[in-house]
């Protein structure tokens, strides 16, 4: 076999390698970058899932305190609603044995004791 032909071949094989690692090298650069994206991703997740626990709790210790203002809100509408009763109809006593326990009562008490004190 000619000197030259034994070079071409020679040649071609070392352009041939060179590539071949050259390829090599960038899948194994593409490899670690994936590994990368990869980490980041799941980092992300985690956060993201630990966020909406976080959101989920949130939203229900806000429930409960809408429910329990809810509660306390009608307690006191009730509480109004029976006020405006006693005193549209002042006759009428309570349903504790005849002893009216209201803020509004209590003042009307103390300014009747006050008025007979005179």
């Amino acid at each position: 076999m000619p000197l030259q032909v034994l070079c071409m071949k020679t040649l071609r094989n070392w352009r041939a390698n060179q590539a071949t690692l050259a390829n090599e090298r960038t899948v194994e650069e593409m490899r670690q970058q994936l590994s990368a994206v990869r980490q980041e991703f799941l980092s992300h997740k985690m956060t993201s899932a630990e966020e909406i626990i976080s959101y989920q709790q949130q939203v229900k210790t806000l429930e409960k305190k809408l429910n329990q203002t809810k509660r306390q809100c009608d307690a006191l509408e009730e509480q109004l609603k029976e006020e405006r009763h006693k005193k549209t109809h002042p006759l009428k006593t309570s349903s504790r044995g005849g002893q009216d326990d209201s803020p509004a009562s209590k003042l009307d008490q103390m300014q009747n004791s006050r008025i007979n004190q005179l």
